[in-house]
């Protein structure tokens, strides 16, 4: 009997203790997203919680699709 083949959509699994690059990198992304937003309203420019919102989420997909696997 043979094991059946492995899934080649799946990436190989990790140690508990590594970060898969997308995911850091989206992480990173978002963190940036946010102190540029508060930098900006520290500076006097009012910026509304959805478009702020929006910023972190269009940033960390845009440097997520982008990241080596």
């Amino acid at each position: 009997m043979t094991s059946p083949a492995p899934n080649p959509v799946e990436s190989p699994p990790l140690a508990a203790t590594q970060i898969h690059s997308k995911v850091g990198a989206g992480a990173f992304a978002g963190a940036l997203a946010i102190l540029g937003v508060w930098g900006l309203t520290s500076a006097g420019v009012d910026v509304p919680t959805e478009p702020a919102m929006a910023i972190g989420t269009v940033l960390s997909f845009i440097v997520s699709y982008f990241a080596k696997s």
